[in-house]
């Protein structure tokens, strides 16, 4: 496991201090860290562990392939449905506030920005502005650690 955990006590008091530890191989220091990991997902493969590479000080960007249709349930969920005039005024004010919110904005980003790296699935990871690319994998850790390995082998 890459992270490790440091804890010093002095006059009663205790600190903790959570430090990623870079795993060796074969003897030598893996790869810095990652400036940028973006994240490319659906509802059914979201990442896990993005918040510990954020305290790392790693940038992570998360796109959901899915935004765009949980937005569509969103705006539809309980509409009626004996009362047309009613269900349209309802999706205009919830299309308005969405608008408002922002949520349309960004609806497509991911999309785009992965047609740009030209992904070929999801979930994908994207290192530093595409320098590299992890398919299959949610857990940002591993992703991590197979990431530095790859990063040593090129140095070799």
């Amino acid at each position: 496991m890459p992270w490790q955990i440091n804890s010093a006590c002095s006059a009663g008091v205790c600190t903790v201090l959570l430090c990623l530890a870079l795993p060796l191989q074969a003897g030598k220091r893996l790869s810095p860290l990652p400036h940028k990991i973006e994240i490319f997902h659906t509802n059914e493969t979201s990442p896990t562990q993005v918040a510990s590479l954020e305290k790392a000080g790693v940038v992570m960007v998360l796109y959901n392939m899915d935004a765009h249709t949980n937005l569509e349930k969103a705006l539809s969920e309980g509409l009626p449905v004996d009362n047309m005039a009613l269900a349209e005024q309802q999706v205009r004010e919830r299309v308005k506030a969405a608008q408002a919110e922002g949520k349309f904005d960004t609806l497509f980003h991911g999309a785009v920005l992965g047609r740009r790296y030209d992904l070929k699935k999801v979930p994908a990871l994207v290192f530093d502005d595409g320098a590299s690319v992890i398919y299959g994998m949610t857990d940002m850790l591993d992703a991590l650690t197979l990431w530095q390995s790859a990063q040593a082998a090129e140095e070799e």
